[in-house]
């Protein structure tokens, strides 16, 4: 009897918690922590899709030695939706906004400007090496950006797999940048001119080698950040916002996704169980209409 008992307090206990293990304030906090972050996904990913049909991408990723430096060193190696048109993306009205902004053909200031090719003294060798060394280590990381964004496979995609790509893009940008940057700028540092191997070497002794390429790292991570999350709306905040109303749906998807997440995440697992049910049912109803 008292085994029987026992069975049935059990019983009633667990029944008991697994109705009231739900915690609504930390749901309420993750709903709202995926809603920013749904934000910042459909943001990001809005962007992207304006640099892949911006046409004046050469402005922002210069890749040609001449618009850096002015001088005859050899070249080195280094599907929208019908609400979303993009016929003003790439007209000239913005040129001279870019050029407000910094961005002008040819590159103009320092490190650049370091260069001059007809004085030949040890301080203005070390200059040409040094605003060469930049300037490879840039174009290497602008012919990066340009090639990415000029991948015609991604236009044809639906757009919200394009925002997706755009958000996988700044993940893997943050990471990879700085990396790419860093060992290209060491090699570029040693190869710049026929005695950079030189001056490289004694950076190394002395410093500075290293300080350039962490440097560079630095500034072509930021140089990813403002092209892709501010660039775009300085150029045209009109059509960003258009591109922005055209992809609420879009938006609505992904925050719902996560809102089943954060159900499972913080309630009960009948309570999570309903949530997803109610999702799923109506995404059915959204394919059928």
């Amino acid at each position: 009897m008292s085994d029987t008992s026992a069975i049935d307090d059990k019983t009633t206990t667990s029944s008991d918690t697994s109705n009231t293990d739900s915690n609504w304030g930390t749901f309420a906090l993750l709903v709202f922590r995926y809603f920013i972050f749904s934000i910042i996904i459909i943001f990001i990913g809005i962007n992207y899709i304006f640099l892949l049909n911006y046409k004046q991408l050469d402005i922002l990723f210069p890749t040609e030695m001449q618009n850096y430096i002015q001088t005859n060193v050899r070249q080195r190696g280094g599907q929208p939706c019908a609400n979303c048109p993009f016929s003003d993306v790439d007209g000239n009205k913005n040129y001279d906004f870019l050029g407000s902004l910094g961005y002008s053909i040819p590159i103009k200031g320092w490190p650049y400007s370091l260069y001059n090719s007809s004085i030949n003294t040890y301080l203005q060798n070390f200059k040409n090496w040094f605003a060469l060394t930049e300037a490879y280590s840039f174009i290497t990381f602008r012919t990066i950006m340009k090639y990415t964004l000029q991948f015609k496979g991604i236009k044809n995609l639906p757009q919200p797999i394009i925002i997706i790509s755009g958000y996988i893009l700044f993940i893997f940008g943050c990471i990879f940048i700085p990396i790419v940057g860093f060992f290209t700028s060491l090699i570029h540092i040693f190869s710049a001119t026929d005695y950079a191997w030189f001056i490289g070497i004694l950076g190394i002794i002395f410093g500075y080698t290293w300080v350039i390429a962490y440097i560079n790292a630095i500034y072509q991570l930021c140089a990813f950040l403002l092209n892709l999350l501010i660039v775009p709306s300085l150029l045209n905040p009109s059509l960003i916002g258009r591109l922005l109303q055209c992809n609420l749906s879009t938006f609505t998807n992904i925050f719902t996704v996560l809102i089943v997440i954060a159900s499972w995440q913080s309630l009960n697992t009948t309570t999570a169980s309903m949530i997803t049910i109610a999702y799923v049912i109506m995404l059915i109803k959204s394919y059928i209409s």
